[in-house]
């Protein structure tokens, strides 16, 4: 699970269409038990992850 806080994490980059948004809303439970932020990753990049409410 991720939770906001210091460090980092591997993982894997995907382009989503907006319609599918809902959709992975609807299976991350969002914004019930997770929440979609922006966050910038090392290399500049903005992306959508899922993480645990703050």
């Amino acid at each position: 699970m991720l939770q906001p806080g210091i460090g980092s994490v591997d993982g894997e980059v995907y382009r989503v269409s907006g319609a599918l948004w809902p959709l992975l809303d609807a299976w991350e439970e969002a914004p019930q038990v997770y929440e979609r932020v922006q966050r910038q990753l090392d290399d500049g990049r903005w992306v959508w992850v899922y993480q645990r409410p703050g």
